[in-house]
């Protein structure tokens, strides 16, 4: 019968990822047994275990020789534990990366009679990891150009930087930045890297090639076989590219030009997510291009004339509340409040009552929405409010064409949904949000009865503190992405643990119940002694194998119902030692093996196999050791009944100081005070 809680490991196993083999460790690994999930490979065990699908014959050509070199050299004078990676073909054909985890079994002599493996597809995990790892790479190259981008105001050195930049995200080294003279209706390469650095300051007529396209579409042009491409250039120079990525860039909403990004070496995976980076990188450029003509315009216009004082000071304190509202963004962790407090300094330097954040939303029947994400009360709470969420199409036609557009809207309000009203309605600065092209939502300020007219320098200064808002919070977002990624490969790195301790279980069905009743237990102590986070999770990890060594102590011994012999005893003793050689090569981020090794040490050294005492023995087996004695004494064992709780309280007390960790009793009898029913089925 199935203890509670628990299923058989048949049932865990067929529903596990975890493929389970044994077999003698011979040259090809042959296979005594193998279960029955084999079949997510297209394989069934009758073929493996027969012969007529070897084993070996599985592996990758690429991996074959070199994992059966290090499979006999373990099996030889090795390791007991072996942990490998490598590639296996299902029977489609498909190409799966699998971890292999294998214990050998080994006589006498030390010679391996036996091996049983663990095996376990990680090809979803590998993928998640690379494209977490080059998805972060392309978030803080963004960041890092953008920074750059933004502090560098000469426009020639601006432009070769991005040149080289595009290259540098894109994983190539052949870019090019031309320049559309709309006077003569031309293109002038300007700067070029790669193929492109011979071709630098030609000129060619705007209507030809990928860029003509670009130009007249005003949108990036992807040509993944260039090769093969109808309108390609009669050129030979550009006869090795294979893939080309065209975008263009501008200043303001002025089209500068093209920015070509080529590949020689094959034909690239040109995914979405490197597409979006590229187009993310695109509205940087042109943003750190207004910003160096914002600063070109504002430098000649200081040279003919100073502005009045208290415009300056306005202008002054407009700039210091973007750059503090991008630097909440960048430094806070809930984007909620950061953002807030962003939209609250940007309020108070404009004299708004109120700043919204909107943020365009598919609606119903195709139609789009604009839906508040953020707002906040710079001045008197009153009532100039915008609706939370409207229907473009039906409340604001008018407005989304211009801001749509790109345009800064300045006028009236009304609540009832409609921007026309007397002069005590709700005036209102909106400043749209524009990336890739793409009007993505809008910033929008309110006044009452006060008008206030921004100057197009306040309006420019809004613009770029409204893409920063958008963009950290889409950065934001991506970053959630990728904790819920880790979360999930850290739910599979808890599954595999107790898999590993159920393997246990096929020679001992308690062992698995009693891991997790230590790991429960020991996980409450330390949270009772004010432990927390990865140092807690450590304990727990560690309760939930710390008898995983028993897998090599014979089952008729474990489920002995009377009492052990001496010998038996000894033997018994051993799967300390055995834990922890079977999880030192696990690369845990805590002291597993160590702790598992030392879990049954005592303060005075009178516990095993060491003798450690006191200092030796680390502060977390001083918790598992508690929770495993306690555990033990409360619960049935084969070869007696359950001691009981007060039994297993009596003995902490009475070895308190001697035997086990003062602090570690303390805490364990208060966490069984709280709950008497710790160790009930329910629990």
């Amino acid at each position: 019968m199935e203890s509670r809680g628990f299923v058989s490991l048949d049932r865990a196993v067929a529903s596990s990822p975890v493929v389970i083999l044994w077999g003698k460790p011979e040259e090809g690994r042959p296979v005594e047994f193998i279960s029955e999930n084999i079949s997510r490979f297209g394989y069934t065990a009758d073929e493996i275990i027969f012969g007529s699908v070897p084993f070996s014959t599985l592996l990758a050509c690429e991996d074959r020789c070199s994992f059966q070199e290090r499979f006999l050299s373990a099996a030889g004078a090795g390791p007991d534990f072996l942990v490998s990676e490598y590639r296996i073909v299902t029977k489609s054909g498909e190409i799966r990366w699998i971890e292999d985890q294998t214990i050998f079994h080994r006589d006498r002599n030390g010679k391996a009679s036996v091996y049983q493996s663990a095996l376990l597809d990680i090809t979803a995990h590998r993928e998640i990891e690379l494209k977490a790892a080059a998805h972060n790479t392309r978030l803080e190259h963004l960041h890092s150009m953008y920074l750059a981008f933004m502090e560098e105001l000469d426009f020639s050195t601006l432009l070769l930087q991005i040149v080289k930049k595009a290259a540098e995200l894109a994983g190539t080294e052949h870019a090019s930045l031309s320049l559309y003279r709309s006077n003569e209706n031309e293109f002038l390469r300007i700067f070029g890297t790669g193929l492109y650095s011979s071709m630098v300051d030609e000129i060619r007529p705007a209507e030809t090639g990928i860029s003509g396209i670009v130009l007249k579409e005003q949108k990036r042009v992807v040509i993944q076989d260039y090769g093969k491409y109808p309108g390609k250039i009669a050129d030979n120079r550009m006869d090795a590219i294979t893939t080309i990525i065209s975008m263009p860039f501008f200043q303001g909403k002025k089209f500068m030009g093209v920015l070509s990004i080529s590949y020689v070496d094959g034909y690239p995976d040109i995914d979405e997510e490197l597409l979006s980076t590229l187009d993310h990188f695109a509205a940087a450029v042109s943003i750190a291009l207004e910003n160096a003509r914002l600063y070109e315009d504002s430098r000649r216009e200081l040279e003919e004339r100073k502005k009045a004082e208290e415009l300056l000071f306005l202008h002054e304190k407009l700039v210091e509340a973007a750059a503090e509202s991008a630097s909440f963004l960048l430094s806070g962790d809930d984007a909620g409040s950061s953002m807030v407090r962003a939209l609250r300094s940007l309020g108070t330097a404009v004299g708004a009552l109120r700043s919204v954040f909107f943020r365009n939303m598919p609606a119903e029947k195709g139609e789009t929405a604009a839906e508040k994400i953020a707002e906040a009360y710079p001045g008197e709470e009153r009532e100039c409010r915008l609706p939370p969420r409207f229907i473009w199409e039906k409340d604001y036609p008018g407005l989304f064409d211009v801001l749509s557009s790109g345009t800064c809207y300045q006028g009236v309000f009304s609540t009832e949904g409609h921007h026309s009203g007397p002069e005590d309605s709700l005036h209102v600065t909106a400043v749209p949000v524009i990336i890739s092209s793409r009007f993505w939502g809008f910033l929008a300020f309110c006044f009452l009865r006060k008008k206030r007219h921004l100057n197009a320098d306040e309006l420019d200064v809004l613009r770029a503190a409204a893409y920063n808002l958008a963009a950290s919070m889409s950065r934001w977002e991506s970053a959630q992405e990728v904790k819920e990624s880790y979360s999930k490969l850290r739910k599979t790195f808890i599954d595999v643990i107790r898999t590993m301790g159920q393997i246990v279980g096929k020679k001992d069905p308690y062992t698995i119940e009693h891991q997790e009743r230590v790991a429960l237990l020991a996980y409450e102590i330390g949270a009772e002694m004010g432990l927390e986070g990865e140092q807690l999770e450590g304990i727990r990890i560690a309760g939930l194998v710390h008898d995983v060594g028993k897998v090599e102590i014979p089952g008729e011994i474990l489920s002995k119902p009377g009492r052990l012999s001496l010998l038996e005893y000894d033997l018994v003793k051993t799967h300390a030692q055995s834990g922890y050689d079977i999880l030192r090569e696990v690369e845990f981020p805590w002291p597993v093996a160590e702790i598992t090794y030392q879990h049954h040490e005592r303060l005075d050294g009178s516990g095993y196999p060491r003798g450690l005492k006191g200092g030796e023995i680390l502060p977390e087996t001083l918790i598992l050791m508690v929770a495993d004695v306690v555990e033990a004494m409360a619960s049935h064992r084969p070869y007696r009944p359950a001691l009981g709780v007060e039994a297993a309280i009596q003995e902490l007390e009475d070895k308190k100081g001697i035997l086990y960790s003062p602090e570690a009793v303390n805490a364990c009898i208060a966490v069984l005070r709280k709950n008497p029913d710790f160790f009930s089925p329910a629990v």
